[in-house]
């Protein structure tokens, strides 16, 4: 599989995610916008997270960031080194089955540059309900650190992450990439997010010899092989474990048939 060929299949299913479960900073964002979109206010509904995870469903959201290059203090308007989230547990009340990643991957964000966090799970049974998210955040200002709390330190609002019953109609899945209706094999992957070993189950109707790619989101193959199978369920363990976190894309092909999925690797 070319490269070309396989940005076109991960354009088709995010327009956000571009490298290894980041994203791309939005360089369109005011310089009046430093975090997008806004909070959830009653006087404005439209903003704050409007995706809604459903359980057992992967999903993902994307908030901006267009970090100022100078920050008031005390009255002073003095030079904002960088805004620094933990690279894990800094977002406050996030379900035990989410993460999140940002772009830079440190989630140190430099002063006068835009920059991008994504949040992301597969919700469990048990984690229904309303979650009000808030981002434990530090501010480099001319070398005194300021704890912030986001985002209320910003402006004011409440980013809400809605946990619904699987099936549900408003609910924003991120699966795997829809396969051609006259391909007569599939593929799909459980655990996933995994951060060590999962199992990829073929079904296919005809047995005979496939190819098994796995490529990260800048195209780079990390694993080909062969597959012989069988007629119905065929399983595949992979370990995982030596991937660097991030996203990544499996393929399945046989001649000019290919499906294709997604596959996270995260740890905590």
């Amino acid at each position: 599989m070319n490269r070309f060929f396989l940005l076109f299949m991960m354009m088709a299913f995010t327009t956000s995610i571009v490298n290894a479960q980041s994203c791309e900073p939005d360089p369109t964002l005011p310089d009046s916008v430093v975090i997008s979109p806004l909070p959830y206010t009653d006087a404005f509904p439209t903003d704050g997270i409007q995706d809604t995870a459903c359980v057992n469903g992967y999903f993902e959201t994307v908030l901006n960031f267009n970090i100022p290059a100078t920050y008031e203090f005390n009255g002073n308007t003095l030079n904002l080194s960088y805004v620094a989230i933990a690279e894990s547990g800094g977002i406050n009340n996030l379900p035990a089955s989410f993460g999140y990643v940002c772009n830079p991957p440190n989630c140190q964000f430099l002063g006068d540059t835009t920059g991008c966090l994504v949040i992301y799970g597969t919700a469990t049974e048990d984690e229904i309900g309303q979650y009000d998210l808030t981002m434990s955040a530090t501010l480099n200002v001319a070398g005194l650190n300021i704890p912030q709390v986001l985002p209320g330190a910003v402006v004011d609002g409440n980013y809400f992450l809605f946990i619904q019953p699987e099936g549900s109609p408003n609910c924003t899945i991120v699966d795997v990439i829809d396969a051609p209706v006259d391909v007569n094999f599939s593929i799909v992957n459980s655990p996933n997010p995994t951060d060590g070993y999962t199992e990829f189950v073929i079904t296919t109707e005809e047995s005979g010899l496939f190819d098994f790619t796995i490529h990260d989101f800048l195209g780079k193959e990390v694993m080909n092989k062969k597959i012989n199978t069988f007629i119905g369920k065929n399983t595949i363990s992979f370990d995982a474990s030596g991937l660097s976190s991030g996203m990544y894309i499996y393929t399945l092909r046989k001649g000019k048939d290919a499906v294709s999925g997604k596959l996270l690797v995260a740890r905590q």
